[in-house]
């Protein structure tokens, strides 16, 4: 019998959110073509919360009143609660995120947002890079932290304070199941298995299943965009 030959492990520090990147989904869970991405550094912060299903634990006594049957199944994880916080009013992300709607000036450019009653449901993926302090340049590069949440539903925005300090909003909103990420449709992980390596999308296809996907990566973040820009969809999105 031969033994695999070990593969290599990294722990990562993660520190400093670099930037973020909201996409607008179709129904299917799969990226929207047309104004549809938007990449900001204006956030102040960044706040996964994993929710958890406790199963229903048995205790069962018997007749000499001693515990005959215990059983503590494993909880289960339901999703993933997200908080983002940002630095100024940004209509088109939170238009994206299916918080509000979108309100246009004389020019038809993004000018404010509006609270409704009726909505159309949106959902839409986070992607969130972060500094990894401290890490030796590599030859692929420079490592940074990437956090993906694949699929979530229409965020709610918090409550926000207008006085003398700087007002900040926050989008709140849970991963759903079902995803169809895959790969994603952005350069985001080294790909090739001999160098010189090439920007590509994930390695790892992300699965249906999953809430929340974080890697460490040699891609560098994507540059900010001025607003929600058209998305060139690889051919696994395309229609």
């Amino acid at each position: 019998m031969t033994t695999p030959t070990p593969v290599p492990s990294y722990a990562w520090p993660t520190a400093r959110g670099l930037c973020a990147r909201i996409t607008s989904l179709d129904p299917c869970g799969t990226p929207n073509a047309l104004k549809s991405s938007l990449t900001t550094g204006g956030f102040i912060d960044f706040k996964p919360s994993p929710q958890y299903e406790e199963a229903e634990k048995i205790r069962q006594k018997n007749a000499a009143g001693k515990l005959d049957v215990v059983d503590d199944p494993d909880s289960t994880l339901a999703n993933v609660e997200i908080n983002f916080q940002f630095t100024k009013v940004h209509p088109e992300a939170f238009a994206l995120a299916g918080a509000a709607s979108l309100v246009l000036d004389n020019e038809g450019k993004a000018s404010g947002f509006g609270l409704d009653t009726f909505k159309v449901p949106g959902l839409w993926a986070l992607e969130v890079w972060t500094d990894v302090p401290g890490a030796a340049c590599a030859a692929s590069g420079k490592p940074f932290g990437y956090y993906l949440i694949p699929m979530l539903g229409s965020a709610e925005l918090q409550d926000w304070t207008i006085e003398e300090k700087l007002a900040t909003f926050t989008l709140k909103a849970k991963s759903k199941l079902g995803n169809a990420w895959g790969k994603g449709p952005y350069k985001v992980e080294k790909n090739g298995t001999t160098s010189p390596f090439t920007d590509g999308p994930l390695v790892t296809p992300v699965p249906d299943h999953r809430h929340l996907h974080a890697i460490r990566t040699y891609v560098e973040p994507p540059g900010i965009t001025n607003g929600a820009v058209d998305l060139a969809l690889v051919p696994e999105h395309a229609a």
